[in-house]
C-alpha cells in the first residue's frame, strides 16, 4: 500500500471505490450527451457538485443511527486526507454563505449530501481497484461479506 491507502478502513476504502465507480457513470454519461451545450451544463453541474452520497437513506430500516453516523465519520476522516470534498448543494457551506463549496479549505458543510474524489483521491481509489478486492453492497456505505 502507498501512503494514501495505508491507514484507511475498509469502509474508507469501499467508500472511495463507489465514488470513484459513480464519477465513471456520471462522467460515461455526460459524454453521451449529443448536444454541446446540455452537455457543457450537465458537466459544469457534475463539476460544481460531484455525486450524490446520502447518508441518510430515507426509508432504508436496516441503516441505524450508529450506521449513519459511522458513515460521516468515515467520510469527515476521508477530507481530513485530502482524498474527498464534502458539498451541500443546497444548504451551502456551514459558515451560511451561499454556493457550492468547491475546495477543502472552504467550511464543510453540515450535512453531505455529494462528493467529490480529489486527484490524490482519485488516484488512490484507482490504486484500490487495481490491487484489492473492495466489496461495498451496492456502494450504499454498508459494507458486505466478501
Amino acid at each position: 500500500m502507498t501512503n494514501g491507502e495505508s491507514g484507511l478502513s475498509s469502509l474508507q476504502r469501499g467508500i472511495l471505490v463507489c465514488v470513484l465507480e459513480w464519477t465513471a457513470e456520471y462522467e460515461r454519461r455526460i459524454a453521451a450527451i449529443a448536444d454541446n451545450d446540455r452537455r457543457a451544463y450537465v458537466q459544469r453541474e457534475y463539476e460544481w457538485t460531484g455525486v450524490r452520497w446520502d447518508t441518510h437513506p430515507l426509508g432504508d430500516a436496516s441503516y441505524s443511527a450508529a450506521d449513519r453516523v459511522t458513515l460521516s465519520k468515515s467520510l469527515r476522516r476521508l477530507e481530513e486526507r485530502s482524498l474527498i470534498i464534502r458539498c451541500n448543494d443546497i444548504s451551502g457551506a456551514n459558515d451560511g454563505s451561499p454556493g457550492i463549496r468547491m475546495r477543502a479549505d472552504q467550511p464543510p458543510p453540515k450535512r453531505t449530501l455529494s462528493v467529490k474524489l480529489t486527484d490524490a483521491g482519485r488516484l488512490c481509489a484507482e490504486r484500490l481497484t487495481m490491487t484489492q478486492t473492495v466489496t461495498v453492497s451496492h456502494c450504499d456505505g454498508k459494507e458486505a461479506a466478501s
